[in-house]
């Protein structure tokens, strides 16, 4: 007799329910709803979430989704209202087993279970993940999403709202009350190590909120009374009892979350207290009604709108959705005991974004395989888990984001640490985290302004030894460094001396010595001044990463293309295998990021140091966007490393041809494609943030010399001359060198210039003024006084053919400028100097061409949208046309071309697919130059529709000469 449904259910909630330990899990349970006799099929009640209910339905559960959407809204006979329902389609062979077989095949079922989750508070007000189809997995796949589940986004965006209004409106009344008692403010600035200012108190109160809802939290245990019991008569908090309460926490356990509240409201009157206590108490207990108060996303997200100092630091929120991505990735899962004694570190924690997503993760692979979860946490908070930062109040969250996944259990100590920055007592100077990069790093944790001390369970303990972190010590290093670079020269760091050391208010001479120690630390490792800190992360990284363990990190998309960033591509191939590049083919900076208002692009890089490991290639993973929730930042993780480790498709590679990545689904959507490309020695890795790979892949071919375009046969591919710019031309003196400051420059310029300058300088860039092959200078170089021969030197370099070093492709026409008369070129347009210079004209076709600006936007640094930026030592490694290798009869064609063709108007690169001028150009410069068979040119107009389209090309400019192009679906369907 075939099993039924409802055993099934039984069995599956049996299954689910010993996958974790703090949650209850029940199949076929009567009465659990209200005013309904029917039972939900299994339910999830997870200690401090929400519930969730699963729906199942054997195949072909055609009903099933109806179903489940029907149970949003309903309340449990508890009162908990539920908001997120998992429909779950089960494979009819289930119906063939009972007993222990059936519990084995669902325990052991890989990829065998369907399933999608409905999200909302009402059955017509739902969202659905995925949009359409189905996700496949196995019990500890629904596990993992019912424990995602548990803290809807919805209840998240929700209680940040109310967190930051509550914080808002206390902060003024503490605001209100310093202007009446102003050495309030000083002495809670002291105790936060902050400036005095609004910042500061936004963030004290933020502490108190955490504080708060954590002795929510624990009430009931340890003898603790809750918050409603410390009110008096008149319905008011008792600043006095809830000190006491405090004090009472503290001799528990705790001191890294409640010492700083503790002392904050110690320093206010009675009568400020309660009313502050007031505000933030409703607060508290509103963020505790939703359910969310042991998520990361929550605090995270408002105390990030609160730190202005990142705007120098440039250390920025990481989504909870990316960190959820590069956990997932960096941790891809094992036998679970093996991370009982796992060690993972960050040493920019920030908030602990990061880190609470590695914990998290590493808790749902350790209790599957029968870890104890409380065993677990007491090991990582007391070693397992190292953070640092430089901020104290960032170490404070961190804490209390790792501790709030069992607020009752008692801890002895911590490893989280704020480190020394800036100035010391002592005379020298800290640089945080990157004082580890010395060999006998010696660092006592200290804040700034503090006195040397570690935060424990129990209390603050005077620290006189050596910062117990050794290198070589952790399985796992996760981090979203800083990326501030040492220069100053736009923008709102004109003013700052050395914005990378900026922070927390450091002086010039402060920031001179930061830079000077750092650059010393950064000898001998991938550390470069011009990458910016960054690079120096990556170092600090290599240095404290195990053997065979994995370096995880967020970081700017010029860490793949970059000249700066060279040594630290050079250290990945070298040391590491396993690499995974994730890149987003966004259209705007801000479409390319993982973190929140960077306004750069950015990638996530994951790499294993192994001496076993392949070395010399990675995979690119190019996504369509940023997952928006942390289960489909999971999901996504989850797709990638089923395709790269089971290898039941061979992953697609660069050199294969232009037939694109291998895609992935979650449920209908592709939502990526992956690359299986070389790493270059000394050289770039560009292909990431690319939407169509098929243009990865024929820019790859063209650079090796081989003209092979997307739908183009193998058989029918065409050899061009093809080497490196430098091998035919050079570029000429940096900007600086002609108009620089500080008695560098030999040159003023002057704008604009005449038709009869004696020193004729295409300075400017004017894209309405520079859309023909011939363009004309636009400014004036005067030489200075005294600096007669230096500019004579510059001069001499003159040319007609200059370089486009800040290609915005949705604006400017031009990757080659030419002028007829020789003149000299700005920071846009440097000198480029032919070894030939009767190929100025040939080159300026090239350059200009499809196939020209294909290999520009290969080669050129992608981090913002619509704009390739390809400084001078990158270009010299652009691959171009041979000019060398052009006989005088294709020069002397060219030439005519040239001519006919120099003073027609071409519209911006991102309309080259309608543009007529450069498709013309195309054809002769192919054609009749480099005898490129006609047949081939259908191929060439389908690869400039394919460029046309990409995000880092029209950077989200709509076309004014063709229909917009369609926009990327929403992720979620509404129900």
């Amino acid at each position: 007799m075939a099993t039924s449904e409802r055993e099934i259910n039984i069995a599956l909630a049996e299954v689910l329910d010993c996958l974790r330990s703090n949650w209850k899990v029940g199949g076929e349970q009567l009465g659990k709803l209200q005013g309904s006799h029917r039972q939900p099929d299994i339910i999830v009640a997870a200690e401090g979430s929400a519930p969730v209910v699963i729906e199942t339905e054997v195949l072909p559960a055609v009903t099933v989704e109806d179903d489940a959407r029907a149970r949003l809204g309903a309340k449990l006979t508890d009162g908990a209202e539920v908001s997120s329902v998992i429909a779950a389609r089960i494979p009819v062979r289930f119906r063939d087993l009972s007993g222990g077989q059936l519990r084995a095949a669902l325990r052991n079922a890989d990829a065998a279970i369907e399933y999608a989750l409905l999200s909302g508070r009402s059955p017509v007000d739902c969202e659905r993940f995925p949009d359409a189809g189905w996700i496949t997995g196995g019990a500890e796949d629904l596990a993992r999403l019912a424990y995602q589940a548990g803290i809807p986004q919805h209840s998240i965006a929700l209680a940040a709202h109310r967190l930051e209004l509550g914080v808002t409106a206390a902060s003024e009344r503490l605001h209100e009350a310093i202007q009446l008692r102003p050495d309030i403010g000083p002495w809670i600035a002291e105790r936060l190590h902050q400036e005095d200012g609004a910042q500061t108190h936004r963030i004290a109160m933020t502490i108190v909120t955490n504080a708060l809802v954590f002795h929510e939290n624990l009430a009931g245990s340890y003898g603790i009374m809750p918050t409603s019991a410390l009110r008096t008569h008149t319905g008011r908090f008792s600043k006095t009892a809830v000190l006491d309460e405090w004090r009472k926490i503290l001799d528990i356990n705790y001191y890294p979350i409640f010492d700083i509240a503790h002392q904050v409201m110690s320093l206010l009157p009675e009568g400020l207290a309660a009313d502050i206590l007031g505000t933030l108490g409703a607060t508290a207990q509103e963020l505790i009604n939703e359910g969310v108060t042991r998520s990361h996303d929550l605090s995270g997200i408002v105390f990030q709108r609160l730190i202005a100092d990142r705007k120098f630091l440039a250390t920025f929120y990481t989504m909870p959705s990316s960190a959820a991505l590069l956990a997932t990735l960096a941790l891809p899962g094992r036998d679970g005991a093996a991370y009982a004694n796992f060690k993972v570190a960050d040493f920019s924690c920030g908030t602990g974004t990061l880190l609470s997503a590695a914990y998290r993760r590493l808790a749902t692979l350790h209790e599957p395989q029968g870890g104890n979860a409380r065993d677990f946490h007491r090991n990582a908070m007391e070693g397992g888990v190292v953070g640092a930062d430089i901020m104290p109040m960032a170490v404070h969250l961190t804490a209390s984001m790792l501790a709030s996944a069992y607020p009752t259990e008692q801890f002895t100590k911590t490893r989280l640490y704020t480190l020394p920055y800036g100035r010391q007592e002592e005379g020298h100077y800290a640089l945080g985290s990157l004082d580890l990069l010395a060999e006998d790093a010696s660092i006592r944790p200290l804040f700034r302004t503090g006195a040397p001390e570690r935060a424990t369970g129990t209390g603050v303990e005077e620290v006189t030894e050596q910062l117990d972190i050794v290198p070589g010590e952790f399985d796992l290093v996760i981090m979203n460094p800083p990326f501030t670079r040492p220069t100053n020269h736009a923008g709102l760091r004109s003013n700052i001396p050395n914005p990378a050391f900026a922070g927390l208010g450091t002086d010039k001479e402060e920031q001179d010595w930061m830079a000077a120690l750092a650059k010393s630390l950064g000898k001998a490792t991938c550390a470069s001044g011009n990458a910016g800190l960054a690079s120096y992360f990556i170092a600090l990284a290599d240095r404290m990463v195990a053997d065979e363990g994995t370096v995880a990190m967020v970081l700017p998309l010029a860490v793949l293309q970059g000249q700066s960033w060279q040594k630290a591509r050079d250290l990945w191939r070298e040391d590491y295998g396993d690499i995974i590049v994730i890149s987003i083919a966004g259209a705007k900076a801000h479409d390319k990021s993982f973190s929140a208002d960077t306004g750069l692009g950015e990638v996530l890089v994951i790499a294993k140091k192994s001496a076993a490991a392949e070395r010399g290639r990675g995979m690119f993973v190019n996504l369509n966007r940023r997952p928006r929730t942390p289960m489909e930042g999971e999901e996504i993780a989850n797709q990638i490393r089923r395709l790269i480790q089971l290898g039941e498709v061979e992953v697609r590679k660069l050199e294969k041809g232009p037939y694109g990545g291998s895609r992935i689904y979650v449920g209908q959507e592709m939502v990526d494609e992956v690359l299986d490309c070389p790493l270059p020695e000394g050289g770039q890795w560009p292909a990431a943030g690319i939407a169509d790979l098929s243009l990865a892949q024929a820019a790859y071919q063209l650079s090796q010399g081989i003209l092979w375009l997307p739908g183009q046969t193998e058989d029918t591919a065409h050899p061009l001359p093809i080497t490196l710019l430098e091998m035919v031309a050079q570029l000429g003196f940096l900007h600086r060198d002609i108009n620089g400051a500080g008695g560098r420059g030999a040159f003023d310029i002057i704008s604009p210039g005449t038709t009869t300058s004696t020193i004729p300088t295409l300075w400017g860039h004017d894209a309405s003024q520079e859309r023909t092959l011939a363009t004309e200078p636009d400014s004036e170089a005067i030489v200075r006084m005294g600096k007669e021969a230096r500019a004579n030197e510059i001069w001499a370099a003159r040319s007609r053919t200059h370089h486009n070093a800040d290609f915005r492709f949705n604006s400017q026409s031009l990757g080659v400028g030419y002028t007829e008369r020789p003149s000299l070129g700005g920071r846009s347009w440097p000198n480029l100097i032919l070894k030939q210079p009767d190929r100025e004209r040939l080159y300026a076709l090239w350059g200009n061409s499809t196939l020209g600006v294909l290999l520009y936007w290969w080669h050129s640094s992608k981090q913002d949208g619509g704009r390739g930026i390809m400084p001078k030592l990158q270009a010299a490694s652009m691959p171009v046309l041979d000019m060398d290798a052009m006989s005088n009869v294709q020069v002397e064609q060219a030439n005519a071309i040239f001519e006919d063709m120099k003073h027609r108007q071409m519209l911006p690169f991102n309309e080259a697919c309608v543009d007529e001028v450069r498709k013309e150009l195309d054809y002769r410069l192919l054609v009749e130059v480099l005898g490129v068979p006609a047949e081939l040119i259908p191929h060439l107009d389908a690869t400039r529709e394919k460029l046309c389209a990409e995000p880092s090309i029209h950077g989200g400019k709509k076309s004014k000469a063709r229909p917009s192009a369609p926009q990327a679906r929403m992720r979620f369907h509404v129900c």
